[in-house]
């Protein structure tokens, strides 16, 4: 687990911890990112996605199935997206988006 995830780690976070070919899943790598520094690399799973998706386009869409696509939704829409929100408490907009993630999958009959 250090190996992976350091306490402090001085390389290229982008590089080793945004990139497909490097250990680790996407949905961790990312996390380990928000650990270091809640403020720049917001949290990202399913229902974050799921939320920011519904929000943009008023339909529910899963997120990507690879680390690859993972990668790239989360760096060329995700946080792209999230900038727009950057007034606003980042833990809560965590919160927010996450607790409309998980309501959108129960509702996905419905909507």
């Amino acid at each position: 687990m250090r190996k992976n995830y350091p306490l402090i780690y001085e390389g290229d976070l982008r590089e080793r911890y945004l990139n497909h070919k490097k250990g680790g899943g996407a949905i961790w790598n990312i996390f380990y990112l928000h650990c270091l520094n809640p403020a720049k690399w917001p949290i990202f799973d399913q229902h974050t996605f799921r939320a920011m998706h519904f929000l943009q386009s008023g339909k529910i869409c899963e997120i990507g199935s690879t680390n690859r696509i993972k990668y790239e939704q989360y760096q060329n829409e995700f946080l792209p997206f999230i900038e727009g929100f950057a007034q606003f408490n980042r833990r809560k907009t965590d919160q927010a988006f996450f607790a409309l993630g998980q309501f959108l999958r129960k509702a996905t009959g419905y909507v």
